[in-house]
């Protein structure tokens, strides 16, 4: 990856595996930039507000190789391939998976 002037990765999943966990190892990287909050949501719910929008969120980026977000809604929201295409064809996707029997268990607790 080269120095970023917009989001180059998402981090998508779905709820309950461990997206919580990656924001934080992310946060404390030195070379990542990260938007305002864990789970923007911008291509589930926010994308009307446009990419211009979407990039103010975050950060002047200088120093940092990789900026992008952590959001679950990614996973399952039926535009969001679509869109993210639309904004970027060269963005990378992390996916964080669990085993759905653990994953519903940690859901309902």
């Amino acid at each position: 990856m080269r120095n970023s002037t917009k989001p180059n990765f998402l981090g998508i999943g779905a709820q309950k595996c461990a997206s919580t966990w990656l924001h934080d190892i992310l946060v404390d990287h030195p070379e990542v930039c990260l938007g305002p909050r864990k789970e923007l949501d911008f291509f589930s719910y926010w994308f009307d507000f446009g990419f211009q929008w979407y990039e103010n969120q975050f950060p002047a980026a200088e120093s940092h190789i990789a900026m992008g977000e952590v959001s679950p809604s990614y996973f399952h929201g039926v535009c969001v391939p679509r869109r993210v295409f639309e904004y970027n064809r060269d963005m990378r996707l992390i996916l964080f998976l669990r085993d759905p029997v653990d994953r519903a268990m940690s859901n309902h607790k």
